[in-house]
């Protein structure tokens, strides 16, 4: 049975809240991180069937442009979700949504994993986003495409199978939905380079280069947007120096 809708809205702006406390706390262990994403694969997925689905929100917005009526519910989640990534950058593709929250689980099975490339994956997600632009604009029925609304649809098989793959291939490539295919990662990318926070070094860095090397996405160079930062931590865990803390974008070292 799904939860009021209301419910994740509310899940949405307490948990960026909490997990950004616990950033700035440095509070935030592995253990912690594993509980807020199975919470939201559990509300934001399953027990409102994946109603934190941004790519339908998305394609209702944009569809409503097309055809001359925007639903203002959609819109409002649309700008709700944008907004949290002028705060706090991509916390909510990190932790929140259901899709990223299974992915990054998945992430956590195999240590050894396949990195693409940041500006081949934006390409590539570019390109996506332009098809879906092209022709997802156009197709009510793409708005049917939620791997977690499994309940009551004629598309059931195609959306299991279509979760089963993403997170089969989580087990192999970091997050693959979200650097390669998700439309709503690429405004993401683009609206969390002007976050107010996020994850900076700071004067006791001695530039060994283990957090690079420890971040799926290669995100905290000097001088970084952390446009593809998921805030999984890793970074915090490999630095030996207390060298990575939240703080604002003007304290980039």
């Amino acid at each position: 049975m799904a939860l009021p809708l209301i419910v994740g809205p509310l899940y949405m702006l307490a948990t960026v809240a909490i997990v950004a406390i616990l950033f700035y706390m440095k509070k935030m262990s592995g253990r912690i991180a594993t509980l807020v994403l199975v919470a939201s694969l559990a509300v934001a997925g399953f027990l409102q069937w994946g109603f934190l689905d941004t790519t339908i929100y998305l394609h209702q917005v944009l569809y409503g442009i097309i055809n001359g009526g925007i639903n203002p519910q959609q819109a409002f989640k649309v700008v709700l979700i944008l907004a949290s990534s002028l705060i706090v950058g991509r916390l909510f593709c990190g932790y929140i949504c259901p899709i990223g929250a299974a992915q990054e689980l998945a992430s956590k099975a195999i240590k050894r994993q396949i990195h693409i490339d940041v500006k081949l994956s934006e390409k590539v997600r570019a390109t996506f986003f332009l098809a879906f632009m092209a022709g997802g604009v156009g197709l009510a029925s793409l708005a049917h495409f939620n791997p977690f609304s499994l309940v009551s649809s004629w598309l059931f098989t195609f959306k299991l199978l279509a979760l089963i793959a993403i997170v089969a291939s989580s087990l192999f490539i970091y997050r693959p939905w979200c650097t390669l295919l998700c439309p709503f990662g690429l405004l993401m990318s683009l609206s969390s380079r002007l976050s107010l926070f996020r994850l900076n070094r700071n004067e006791k860095c001695i530039d060994c280069g283990a957090c690079v090397k420890k971040c799926p996405t290669c995100q905290p160079y000097r001088g970084s947007a952390m446009s593809e930062c998921y805030w999984c931590a890793r970074c915090l865990k490999a630095c030996r120096h207390n060298a990575i803390d939240f703080a604002t974008r003007w304290q980039v070292i």
